[in-house]
């Protein structure tokens, strides 16, 4: 079967190879049953395949398949059997037949159809040879296919298998799987529904971070001549995985169909630069998606989708640098460019999930009649393998199919309402001093790294082990995300977010591609206070920048500087927001939209946000609420805001014991709103809740709030007043940040026009003495703000404090 739309090329053709050209090591000829012969493969610095074999070996049916006693087409009179759907079966020989029918011969007799005629539909397909991945323990390797033989060893979880042969036992149907150095494992779990291994599937896969694994070379082998570098945020496709040990470890090659090999995985440390392409749920985030009638962005448009449209793909393929995807009625449309410049849709993410309602019902299929298999509470940490958007009516949703087992819902279409929260891949920071990055997802792994409070990461997957989410690591490692102890849960990283962000430097610049190796070149700037939607974040480590896709054609925003700490925007917070109690103020917020209703944020109330996403063309930053309905909460264009977060940082508990009264000072991490009760709680450092405000609205703890000063110029005054933003420093005595102090005479150091700012601090770091440990890099060990005293060796002025805080 040829692989590549475009035909064999002429020169290939040939009436038969010379002698010198059969045993040439670095091309495969075939010849044909017609007599010609063609090049099956070239091997080399310019290595590409045009054909491969269409493998014997063990087949599932992909629907009802009439078998025959010929190879020719069937007739009624012919018909001997029938293969259900699902059904396992061996193949000993693939034939294509005169009248173009690719016919397959049955172990035990007769013949099947593979592919339907005109569409070149698959009716069944093989159990994939390749790479496998272990993801049972204790598994026993056989020196034969039969069960009653002692294992030559146990295999464990996480090691990689090259599988060279499938084989269905006849006798009592169990799937065997052959690998590479000898050796069966039984991989019964098409029937048992519970995998053993399993395989590395071919695909689209996206580079997401930097490092030797992108060099493409001219073999399998890892030593093979290199003959080009993948940028970071490329799409590829690869046709083939395969294992080859280098050395000690086992290395994952894949094969690309535009030639050449990658390094998928190093597997002894973990090593990976590539996300796979998901097929299943998507969510449409341009303004306008268009539909194609074919895999092509040349194709006649069938239709227009609206932004926040959800899909069911079934397929994805690279056509002409655009990643395309196939609908189940069986039109296309465009996922992204392969260079990462534009997106027009984003996948449900699989991976660990947290359920969000008091009961969340598990159900056999991904429908509410295929019968309750049992019920989880709140706060449960689940595996979803796979997630699928269900158009019927009755079950309109988005749903996720379990590890453990069933299904449940993770999106309900008809309330708007997200039922569990996902713990997706994507950049994350942890949250903890000397986080331990391990050579696998477990606490017995050895140790790679150790990592700061504070330090960026790019998660590629997150997986439940144990009751503790991981997350693999883009370059090498596993990392724990979250981890659980008895009724306690220990978060060591937390996801960075996406959606709505607004700009707090007086400029930023976004680049119009993602390149390797170079800085890109900047094609927008970007004012200070102006608010923008980002829709992936990654990490561009060779520009030490954490960057931002924004959406439609903006490009990618610089965020943040990774060595320094600057930035440039920051997100507009989720979690807690309160309604301004003056009922004139309330009224004067945003404009409210067609489906937004007057009476949902009354003056004075406490309402949680779970999600923030900002509109470009009404200019509206809007915010989902934890029953699903969404909000404008500021207008761009005016400044106008209908509620304001919850302050993060430090708080004043006070506690009576007899006739004293301590206060106890806190550090508030995330606030969120009790949605029965209406109360507030604080997250601490250490994982547990302080309850903040009752339900009464008493406050059980204060905001401790400095007033400050900052100088300025005039015409940054203006610009900071209408977007209530300062923009940070890039450097200074203590690094990049909003330079503030407690005394207007100070102040009038920095600038003529003076500003009084009221200011949580948070967790303060005192610096006093000349290159202190921490002076520019307290804010990578859980300080929101540097202090330095006055009368001291740094402050050489004698004046009054100054301070420096991350954002304000």
């Amino acid at each position: 079967r040829t692989t590549n739309k475009e035909p064999v090329p002429s020169a290939r053709l040939a009436k038969e190879p010379t002698a010198s050209e059969r045993v040439c090591p670095q091309v495969l000829y075939g010849q044909l049953d017609s007599g010609p012969w063609i090049c099956l493969e070239v091997l080399g610095p310019s290595e590409r395949r045009w054909a491969r074999p269409v493998a014997v070996g063990a087949y599932q049916a992909a629907e009802d398949l009439l078998v025959s006693a010929r190879p020719e087409v069937p007739g009624d009179d012919e018909e001997v059997g029938l293969l259900s759907a699902g059904a396992l079966f061996q193949i000993n020989q693939v034939l294509f037949s005169r009248d173009f029918q690719l016919m397959a011969r049955i172990y035990g007799g007769g013949w099947v159809r593979l592919l339907e005629p005109g569409t070149g539909r698959r009716t069944a397909s093989p159990v994939r040879l390749g790479a496998y991945r272990l993801i049972s323990s204790e598994v026993p390797l056989l020196a034969a296919p039969r069960v009653e033989l002692s294992p030559q060893r146990l295999l464990q979880a996480g090691e990689m298998l090259e599988v060279l042969e499938t084989w269905l036992s006849e006798e009592d149907s169990r799937l065997w799987l052959r690998a590479e150095g000898g050796g069966w494992v039984e991989a019964d779990y098409f029937a048992t529904g519970h995998s053993v291994a399993v395989a590395v599937q071919p695909g689209l896969f996206k580079v997401m971070a930097e490092g030797p694994m992108l060099q493409v070379s001219s073999g399998l082998g890892p030593r093979c001549e290199v003959v080009s570098t993948l940028g970071l945020g490329a799409v590829v496709q690869v046709t083939e995985a395969h294992c080859v040990r280098h050395g000690g470890p086992v290395l994952v090659r894949g094969m690309l169909a535009a030639g050449g090999w990658v390094t998928l995985e190093d597997t002894s440390t973990s090593s990976s630069c590539f996300q796979r392409v998901l097929v299943g749920a998507y969510k449409t985030l341009a303004e306008a998606t268009s539909v194609f009638e074919g895999p092509s962005p040349h194709e006649r448009v069938l239709d227009v989708l609206a932004p926040a449209t959800y899909l069911q793909v079934v397929e994805v393929r690279l056509e002409s640098g655009h990643v395309m995807a196939q609908l189940l009625d069986g039109a296309w449309i465009c996922l992204e460019l392969a260079d990462s410049s534009r997106r027009w849709a984003a996948p449900v993410p699989v991976g660990v999930y947290e359920t969000l309602a008091e009961v969340t019902q598990v159900f056999v299929d991904c429908s509410f009649g295929s019968g309750l298999l049992g019920t989880l509470g709140r706060g449960t940490l689940l595996q979803v393998w796979e997630a699928v958007f269900v158009g019927e009516e009755e079950d309109r949703g988005v749903w996720g199919r379990l590890a453990s087992g069933g299904w449940i819902m993770l999106m309900d279409m008809e309330e708007e309402r997200n039922l569990a929260r996902a713990h997706a891949p994507g950049v994350y920071v942890t949250c903890e001093e000397d986080c331990e990055v391990r050579s696998g997802a477990s606490p017995d792994a050895s140790v790679l790294q150790r990592l700061s409070q504070g330090s960026n990461l790019q998660v590629l997957e997150t997986i439940l082990q144990q009751g503790s989410m991981w997350g693999r690591l883009a370059g090498s490692g596993w990392l724990t995300l979250v981890e659980e102890i008895g009724d306690e849960r220990r978060v060591y990283a937390r996801q960075a977010q996406l959606g709505a962000y607004v700009v707090i430097a007086e400029v930023a610049k976004a680049a119009g591609v993602l390149t390797a190796g170079s800085r890109p070149r900047a094609s927008l700037t970007v004012a200070l206070g102006t608010y923008v939607q980002v829709e992936e974040l990654i990490i561009a480590q060779a520009e030490h920048l954490l960057r931002g896709r924004l959406s439609g054609e903006g490009g990618w925003l610089a965020v943040e500087d990774l060595r320094s700490g600057r930035r440039w925007a920051q997100a507009i917070p989720v979690g807690a927001y309160r309604t301004p109690t003056n009922p004139s103020s309330a009224a004067a917020g945003p404009p409210l939209l067609p489906d937004e209703a007057s009476g949902e944020l009354p003056p004075g109330i406490l309402f949680q946000v779970e999600e923030m996403a900002f509109l470009p063309q009404e200019q509206l930053v809007r915010g989902r609420l934890s029953n699903g309905v969404w909000v404008s909460l500021v207008d761009a264009c005016t400044g106008e805001r209908r509620a304001d977060p919850v302050p993060l940082g430090a708080y004043k508990v006070s506690s009576t014991s007899g006739f004293e009264v301590s206060v106890d000072r806190i550090h508030v991490m995330e606030v969120r709103v009790n949605p029965e009760s209406g109360s507030l709680a604080g997250c601490l450092p250490d994982g547990s809740w302080q309850q903040l405000e009752d339900e009464t609205g008493q406050k059980l703890a204060q905001e401790e709030r400095f007033t400050m000063f900052y100088g300025t110029t005039e015409e940054l005054s203006r610009k900071i007043l209408q977007s209530r933003i300062i923009p940070p420093y890039a450097g200074g005595t203590l690094g990049p940040g909003v330079y503030l102090c407690r005394s207007k005479e100070r102040a009038l150091c920095q600038g003529p026009v003076v500003l009084e700012v009221s200011v949580n601090l948070g967790r303060v770091k005192r610096i006093n003495t000349k290159s202190h440990a921490l002076q520019k890099t307290w804010r990578f060990h859980g300080y929101d703000a540097a202090w330095v005293p006055p009368n001291t060796e740094v402050n050489v002025a004698s004046l009054e404090e100054a301070a420096a805080v991350i954002n304000a």
